[in-house]
């Protein structure tokens, strides 16, 4: 792949990670808001009755897990879509990061997708509908899980460009 053209997939996957990456991050902090207002909610409406089980703090911990994890997800696409516009080592980083989230994302989709095709479900939806959900959805997770690791292997074997530029000013000095 010629220079520009890499430095082209670079910079659009970069404004993917920042777009996307910022929707995530505002939904995950609103979905972290939903939480912490149910979490307040019962503790105020529990609160004259002082009987604090641990069972319902630990629900609501788990519950505030999910939000904290799609935050850290989101953000690290965020920032590596910021690193790879502005070609840092962070962003170089951070795209391993998410790299490997999205691709062992994209594997255990497809597995419950197949779970879900080969189970027996009594008042579930159609054998018809579970394989069109399938042969719909097993090609875009696998699409997307080829194309983050061939952006991983890209970013991975061109370490020189996310120096930050210091290596063209090290190269005029000389």
């Amino acid at each position: 792949m010629s220079e520009s053209r890499r430095d082209a997939v670079w910079t659009v996957a970069g404004w993917l990670g920042i777009i996307f990456g910022g929707i995530g991050v505002l939904v995950s902090l609103g979905m972290l808001g939903l939480v912490l207002l149910f979490v307040v909610g019962n503790w105020i409406e529990a609160a004259p009755q002082r009987s604090f089980s641990l069972l319902e703090y630990l629900s609501s911990l788990g519950v505030g897990l999910l939000p904290l994890l799609c935050l850290l997800a989101a953000s690290s696409a965020f920032g590596a879509g910021l690193g790879l516009l502005r070609r840092r080592l962070y962003g170089r980083t951070l795209t391993f990061v998410f790299g490997a989230y999205s691709i062992i994302a994209a594997a255990f989709s497809t597995v419950d997708l197949w779970q879900s095709l080969l189970s027996h479900a009594v008042n579930g939806p159609s054998i018809a509908s579970r394989l069109l959900r399938v042969v719909a959805f097993t090609p875009m997770y696998l699409g997307y899980a080829i194309a983050m690791a061939l952006l991983c292997r890209s970013v991975y074997s061109h370490r020189e460009a996310f120096d930050g530029g210091r290596s063209s000013a090290r190269l005029t000095t000389e």
